[in-house]
Parts: C-alpha cells; sequence; structure tokens
C-alpha cells in the first residue's frame, strides 16, 4: 500500500518511484524488493534516497532521473516537490 501512496510502481526490471507530498508525514521510509533486489528507501522534503541492501542490480527512475545501484551502493533524486 505504501508503494501507490510514495509513487513507486515497477514496469519490467525498472523501479520508478515519482515522490509525491503525503498529506500529514514528513517523510517515509520503507523496504522494497523486486527481482532479485532488495532496497530501503527513504523520501522527505529534500531528496529521494533508495540504498541497495543485498541481490542484484537494480535499475530506477527516481524523479525521472535513471540510476542503476549495486549491493552497498546508493542512488539520491528529487525529494517530495511543495503543494
Amino acid at each position: 500500500m505504501v508503494h501507490g501512496l510514495a509513487g513507486v510502481r515497477t514496469e519490467g526490471p525498472t523501479i520508478h518511484i515519482e515522490p509525491r507530498p503525503l498529506p500529514g508525514w514528513s517523510s517515509v521510509s520503507f523496504s522494497l524488493r523486486h527481482r532479485g533486489s532488495r532496497l530501503r528507501v527513504h523520501i522527505d522534503a529534500d531528496a529521494t534516497l533508495v540504498e541497495h541492501l543485498e541481490g542484484n542490480d537494480a535499475d530506477l527512475v527516481i524523479a525521472g532521473a535513471p540510476h542503476t545501484v549495486g549491493p552497498g551502493r546508493s542512488a539520491r533524486g528529487a525529494g517530495t516537490p511543495s503543494r
């Protein structure tokens, strides 16, 4: 459920994250598994951070910008836009 609220969707091998303001929330963090990867996602007003915890490399699109992350690496993108 949090994936829809946080703007997360998948298209084949790619995880798309389009952060959006969540009423009453200053930030949201959650774990995500996709195609053999385990990721930790943190979204706040300043940035979206995706940490790759284990598994296969993961293809991401964060707020329109493509990234590929592997174990022990992270990707940073835009945070939630202002209302």
